[in-house]
């Protein structure tokens, strides 16, 4: 348990990843360190069928040229890798993964590695029933062909080795929706558990059975610390946790209650100090949460960048600046979220009354910082995210009406400065009517917008979403009035998920290049609606409010 626990923490500390949980825009080089750090399964698993590539170790030969039938073996195993991941990333072009697997595929995945590092172990002899096993006809041909049809036949037919890491490793491809990452991404992945398949080859070739036994219990031993983690992060990432300590609950963050009891806002801020760690918040049932959680730039890393709320189906990658969360609990009780790794964990609770819970709770939990920067203001008067640098905006702050016709000045006096900062802003105000509009700063809500003067033409507002590599930010407009849609995005910061985004609740599609996107649309009725890229990846809302809200 020491080694499992010394292993998690040094692996999570240096920001090592977690196959079970790779993300959707996994780069290369982190899926090929997760090669790496699955080889010693690959080693306890096919050691084997590399050990028969290679001369025996008594043979009359140099070290290279007893590894040399070994190398067509690794390529054939690479190649069959690659072309399976290719398959699979195709496929998952056309079907779509339910967020059930999150947490379902590293459970099973860890325990079929926690019986088989068992069994390589010799012991408990029943578990060998419950062995993942190959398809027959490939099983035959990859004993037989260990002689005959030779050892590049043999690593073509290891793509279906029932191994967990692989199998994996075949669904993170489905789930890319693209069969170029799928090949790409398989073929890094076999790359990084070349090494140690190599260097278990060239033990043996060297010293012979003995040390090669001794070599396969150690990997064993990994493999069923390995499992023990892929399960507990498949366990966390299923709702299932250990619960925090009590000194966790004196940060935890309450919600506050609008006056109208229409949403509640609760704030956590995750800094430098704390980025190994998430707060618990407690929130009352049946009212909806406006969560605030504000990460500091330096705080966020390849781990706690995105948040995974199984109980309430909630996935949000964070960006340096206000991100918002909303979900409604229906019922009373502890829930937990986490990481998308299932490193990182806490918990929401859900109470019956907040009122009763602030009475009659044994720690005295801070003020919620979500009252301290909002003194004089009902929660609910933050009414979208604040784009990234910025702080958030002040009680005052609320969308501006719209001008009216012929009438280009703005309908609302510049807003005062946050007691919390600087002066920040959701909105911007228009333009004179005398001079022609500019397109207008990233915001978002939406914000009066006018022709030039003369024929003013229908009233017309504008929002802009600016496009991160990881994200969209959300917008807020009003019902009933002609919304122009401005994306925005800078070239460094398209890629392959991003560059298409889709709006199905108002029928928009729009492939993005670097500048200004223009989409134009009316929402007709009032609510929050989900935009996100063509992969269904990354995702963000539109909130349609009443005229005047």
């Amino acid at each position: 348990m020491l080694l499992h626990t010394l292993l998690l923490a040094f692996a999570q500390r240096v920001g090592l990843p977690d196959i079970s949980q790779l993300p959707p825009g996994a780069g290369l080089g982190l899926i090929f360190t997760a090669g790496l750090l699955t080889s010693f399964h690959c080693a306890a698993m096919c050691g084997g069928i590399a050990l028969a590539q290679t001369a025996a170790p008594g043979t009359r030969q140099g070290l290279l040229a007893r590894l040399k039938p070994s190398f067509p073996y690794h390529a054939g195993r690479i190649l069959s890798y690659s072309a399976i991941g290719a398959l699979a990333g195709g496929l998952g072009q056309v079907i779509r993964l339910p967020g059930v697997f999150k947490g379902a595929i590293p459970v099973l995945g860890g325990l079929f590695m926690i019986i088989m590092g068992i069994n390589l172990l010799g012991v408990w002899r029943f578990l060998r029933k419950l062995n993942l096993r190959m398809p027959g006809f490939a099983a035959r041909r990859l004993l037989s062909g260990i002689s005959r049809p030779g050892p590049l036949a043999v690593g073509l037919l290891s793509g279906l080795m029932p191994c967990g890491p692989l199998q994996i490793m075949q669904l993170y491809a489905l789930a890319s929706g693209s069969a170029w990452h799928g090949f790409a991404s398989l073929l890094v992945f076999s790359l990084g558990t070349a090494p140690m398949l190599l260097l278990f080859s060239s033990i043996h070739a060297v010293t012979g059975k003995s040390f090669t036994n001794a070599v396969t219990r150690f990997s064993a031993v990994i493999v069923i610390v390995l499992g023990a983690a892929m399960l507990a992060r498949g366990l966390a990432l299923s709702g299932i946790a250990a619960a925090p300590s009590a000194a966790a609950w004196n940060t935890a963050g309450i919600a506050v209650i609008a006056q109208d009891s229409k949403v509640q806002t609760v704030r956590t801020v995750l800094d430098p100090d704390s980025r190994d760690s998430y707060p618990p918040i407690v929130v009352q049932k049946g009212i909806p949460v406006q969560w605030i959680f504000s990460a500091e730039k330096e705080a966020l890393d390849t781990c706690n960048e995105s948040l995974v709320l199984p109980a309430f189906h909630v996935e949000q990658r964070l960006v340096p600046g206000d991100n918002i969360i909303r979900f409604t609990p229906g019922e009373a009780g502890e829930f937990v979220y986490t990481c998308w790794m299932g490193m990182i964990k806490s918990r929401i609770q859900v109470v019956d009354d907040l009122a009763a819970y602030r009475a009659g709770s044994a720690v005295s939990p801070r003020p919620p910082a979500a009252a301290a920067a909002s003194p004089s203001a009902p929660p609910d008067a933050i009414s979208a995210a604040v784009p990234a640098g910025t702080q958030s905006p002040s009680p005052e702050a609320s969308l501006l009406p719209l001008a009216s016709p012929g009438n280009g000045q703005s309908a609302a006096e510049p807003l005062p400065p946050s007691p919390a900062g600087p002066k920040a802003s959701a909105v911007t105000p228009a333009p004179a009517a005398e001079a022609p509009a500019a397109a207008p700063p990233a915001s978002p809500a939406a914000v009066p917008f006018l022709p030039p003067s003369g024929d003013p033409g229908p009233p017309v507002q504008t929002v802009v979403t600016t496009v991160s590599p990881n994200g969209y930010t959300p917008v807020t407009v009003q019902k009933g009035i002609p919304v122009k849609w401005i994306i925005r995005a800078k070239a460094e910061d398209l890629n392959e998920c991003n560059n298409a985004l889709t709006a199905p609740a108002f029928g928009l599609e729009a492939k993005l290049e670097a500048g200004d996107t223009i989409l134009e649309f009316t929402p007709s009725e009032a609510g929050e609606f989900t935009f996100s890229c063509w992969m269904e990846m990354i995702k963000s809302t539109i909130t349609v409010v009443e005229q005047g809200g």
